[in-house]
């Protein structure tokens, strides 16, 4: 929102908000002006005033507003649809792992390395263990 017109300074100073000391309480004509992330000024001087509502934000989404007006976390986590999942621990292929499972190497799946055959974590560690002993013999 731009500065009044009636409250434009002759001369301006300006100081990102973030990094802005304090005005004085009475302000002469020259004076900070406070700017916003996209060089916006920002007038923090009084005047229209007014209560800031989640629907006084034009550029937030409905989304955005329920999180603000939420009453509690779980009601903000539901406007975003956060904690929803319908996702179950278990073994199967639709299915998720828990956190302390551990996949034996016997289970897990891979290409087999050529000229080896084995398609199996555990079985290539083998014929790669076999390859490494022919050769040190060799």
């Amino acid at each position: 929102m731009p500065l009044n017109h009636s409250r434009q300074p002759d001369f301006l100073q300006i100081i990102p908000a973030a990094e802005a000391p304090s005005l004085p309480e009475k302000r002469e004509p020259n004076y900070t002006v406070f700017v916003d992330a996209n060089g916006g000024p920002i007038d923090i001087g009084g005047g229209g005033g007014g209560t800031i509502t989640s629907n006084s934000i034009t550029d937030a989404t409905a989304t955005g507003k329920s999180v603000l007006t939420a009453a509690n976390q779980a009601a903000a986590r539901t406007a975003l649809g956060a904690g929803t999942s319908n996702l179950a621990i278990g073994t199967t292929a639709s299915t998720a792992a828990a956190g302390n499972h551990v996949h034996p190497a016997t289970t897990i799946t891979a290409t087999a390395i050529a000229p080896g055959t084995a398609t199996n974590v555990q079985a290539i560690l083998a014929e790669l263990a076999a390859r490494i002993t022919a050769l040190e013999n060799a």
